[in-house]
């Protein structure tokens, strides 16, 4: 864990998992991986819970073509890709967890690690000074 650094090292201490291939679309193991790898990037914030639910975001989509584009039209096809992205709210992605289908169609999960702008790094070090103000008058 990485509790005990301060922000941005508990960030940075994060590993990234390796990407892994899947023959299962719902394979618990990528699950599970991703929801490791979120929880750890999460836990690198060290924000008490109210500033966890009021600036991270967990955003799911699914990757499609764009309407109005044939499926002639510059090759695209109907897709089940899916995209998780970790987000400070309002400033910068953290992290995602992107699923796609190989030819063969095996899943094949990826995961990344964004470089902290300077930006997220002062609004992070701020969250957590008024949350550490607040957490005591509020008891949350």
């Amino acid at each position: 864990m990485t509790e005990h650094l301060p922000f941005p090292e508990s960030y940075d201490a994060v590993e990234v998992p390796e990407t892994m291939r899947s023959m299962d679309a719902i394979d618990e193991r990528v699950a599970e991986a991703g929801e490791k790898f979120f929880g750890e990037i999460i836990d690198s914030l060290q924000f008490p819970r109210l500033a966890l639910e009021s600036f991270c975001r967990i955003r799911h989509r699914m990757l499609v073509p764009t309407i109005g584009h044939s499926l002639a039209r510059g090759g695209l096809r109907e897709s089940d890709d899916s995209i998780s992205e970790l987000w400070v709210e309002g400033v910068q992605p953290l992290a995602t967890v992107l699923k796609t289908r190989d030819e063969r169609n095996w899943q094949v999960a990826s995961f990344a690690k964004y470089p902290l702008l300077p930006q997220t790094i002062q609004i992070v070090n701020e969250i957590d000074t008024i949350a550490n103000i607040v957490e005591p008058i509020t008891g949350q």
